[in-house]
C-alpha cells in the first residue's frame, strides 16, 4: 500500500496524541472512568464482620507521655474490644524542648500554657513516628478517650462501609485514600461554625449539611437525642436528622484531635506546613488542625457525631501545669451534668470511663468480658443488660449502603443512606 507524505506527517502526531491521553487520563477521561485493571473493586461481601484489630487502618497510634496514668486504662479497653493500639515511645521532653517551643510560638506574640506546648511536642512525634514507619494510614488517638463497646463490630464498619460510598473508587476499606487527608473520628464538635455564634436551631440548618459533600447513615448503637450531648443534640435537631443517625461531611470546624486518621502525604503536610512545631501559629495543635481544615488545603472528613470522645477527668494541660482547679471548656463544661447523670462519657452509649468493665489481672474476668462485652455487645451495667445482634447489624449497614450507591438514591430500608452532591472540600 502506497503511503503519502501526509500519513507519515500524521504519525507522530497520533503517537504524541496516544501518550498524552494516557499521561492525563485522570484529568481527561470522563469521570468514573478508571481501567479496571488498575483499579482494585473491593467486594463487600468480604467486608462484612467486624472491623480488624487497627479498625481498617494501618495501625491506631496513642499519643501517651511516659507515666501517664491514663495508659491502663486504654490498654484495659483494648484487650476487651480486641483492638491493637500502638504506643510510641515518647521522649522526656526538656526544658530546652519547650523553651525552643516558647520562642518559635511568641514571634507574633503568642503565648500558651506548659500543658498545650506538651501536647503539640507530644502529636508532632506520634506523626514523625508515623511518617517514619512503614503503615500507610493511621489512627491517632489520645490516650484519654473513650469509645462504646459496640466500636469494632457495629460502629466502625458501617462508618468505613459510608466512606466507601462517598469515596470512590474505593480501593481500602476506608474508600479511597487519595480522597481525604485527615478523618476525623474523635472530636469535641464540628458544628458548621465557631461554637461562640450558638448551637442549635436558628444557627445550624439542614443546608449546612446537605450542601457538602457527606453520606448519612443509621447506627443503632448511637444514643438517642435526649442521651447525646446537649449540644450534639440540639445540633442534630437543627439538621433535621434522624435519631441514631450519623454523618460522614465535608469538615467545617471541627474541635479537638482525640481520634483523627491521616495518610502518609497528609502527616507529612501537618509536621512540616500546617502544624510545624518550629513556627505554631496558634495556642493549640488542634485549632491550628482546624486551620490546616479550612486554610491551608488539608482535605478534612467529620464523623458527626463522634464515635471517639475524652473522658470526664484531669486534662494533660492540668496535670502540667499544677492547677488544682482548671475552667472546663465550654463543651465540657455544658456536657458535665449529663456525664455524671448517665455515668457515661458525652455521646457514648456502652463505654469504659464508669469501671464497670475493668479486670485487673483477672484472666478468667477478661475472658468473660470479651466474649460477652467485645464480641456479642452485651452491656452488663445495672439495668442495661440489653444486647445488640451485631452480626445482622453490620450486614444489614453493608448491604443497604451498596444497594444506594447501585440505585443511586436513598435507601428505603432501616439504614437510611443520603449521598449528597457537593464536591467535598477544596
Amino acid at each position: 500500500m502506497l503511503v503519502t507524505r501526509q500519513t507519515l506527517l500524521f504519525i507522530p502526531f497520533l503517537l504524541f496524541a496516544t501518550w498524552f491521553l494516557l499521561a492525563h487520563k485522570s484529568t481527561i477521561l470522563p469521570t468514573g472512568f478508571r481501567y479496571a485493571a488498575s483499579i482494585p473493586i473491593l467486594d463487600e461481601a468480604s467486608l462484612a464482620g467486624p472491623a480488624s484489630s487497627t479498625l481498617g487502618f494501618g495501625g491506631i497510634l496513642a499519643v501517651s507521655g511516659k507515666g501517664s496514668p491514663r495508659r491502663s486504662k486504654l490498654e484495659q479497653m483494648a484487650n476487651v474490644t480486641g483492638l491493637d493500639i500502638t504506643i510510641p515511645d515518647m521522649p522526656e521532653w526538656t526544658e530546652e524542648d519547650i523553651a525552643n517551643f516558647t520562642k518559635a510560638l511568641a514571634y507574633d506574640g503568642r503565648e500558651t500554657g506548659r500543658g498545650s506546648k506538651l501536647s503539640w511536642l507530644s502529636h508532632n512525634h506520634v506523626l514523625e513516628w508515623f511518617l517514619a514507619s512503614d503503615l500507610e494510614t493511621a489512627l491517632i488517638i489520645e490516650d484519654d478517650v473513650d469509645w462504646d463497646i459496640h466500636l469494632r463490630n457495629v460502629q466502625v464498619p458501617a462508618a468505613a462501609a459510608a466512606a466507601r460510598t462517598l469515596f470512590q473508587p474505593a480501593t481500602t476499606y476506608w474508600g479511597n485514600d487519595s480522597a481525604w487527608d485527615v478523618m476525623y473520628l474523635g472530636h469535641c464538635g464540628d458544628w458548621f461554625g465557631r461554637l461562640q455564634a450558638g448551637i442549635g436551631e436558628g444557627h445550624q440548618f439542614p443546608e449546612n449539611l446537605t450542601s457538602r459533600h457527606h453520606v448519612t447513615f443509621t447506627d443503632p448503637t448511637m444514643p438517642a437525642n435526649d442521651s447525646l450531648h446537649p449540644m450534639t443534640a440540639k445540633f442534630m435537631t437543627a439538621l433535621q436528622r434522624p435519631e441514631h443517625t450519623r454523618a460522614l461531611h465535608a469538615s467545617a470546624f471541627p474541635l479537638c484531635t482525640f481520634g483523627y486518621a491521616v495518610t502518609k502525604a497528609s502527616a507529612k503536610r501537618i509536621v512540616e506546613v500546617v502544624a510545624p512545631i518550629t513556627r505554631p501559629e496558634h495556642m493549640a495543635f488542634d485549632m491550628m488542625m482546624t486551620t490546616g481544615c479550612n486554610a491551608r488545603g488539608l482535605k478534612c472528613y467529620t464523623l458527626n457525631p463522634e464515635i471517639f470522645h475524652h473522658m470526664p477527668g484531669d486534662s494533660l494541660i492540668k496535670m502540667q501545669e499544677n492547677k488544682t482547679q482548671v475552667a472546663l471548656p465550654p463543651v465540657d463544661a455544658a456536657g458535665l451534668d449529663q456525664t455524671q447523670e448517665r455515668n457515661e462519657t458525652s455521646n457514648i452509649g456502652c463505654g469504659f470511663w464508669s469501671g464497670a468493665f475493668d479486670f485487673d489481672d483477672d484472666k478468667t474476668r477478661l475472658a468473660m468480658l470479651q466474649e460477652e462485652v467485645g464480641r456479642k455487645g452485651r452491656c452488663l451495667k445495672p439495668g442495661r443488660e440489653e444486647k445488640i445482634d451485631t452480626y445482622s447489624v453490620e450486614n444489614r449497614i453493608g448491604e443497604e449502603l451498596v444497594q444506594a450507591v447501585a440505585a443511586g438514591e436513598i435507601s428505603a430500608g432501616k439504614v437510611n443512606v443520603e449521598l449528597a452532591r457537593g464536591n467535598g472540600p477544596s
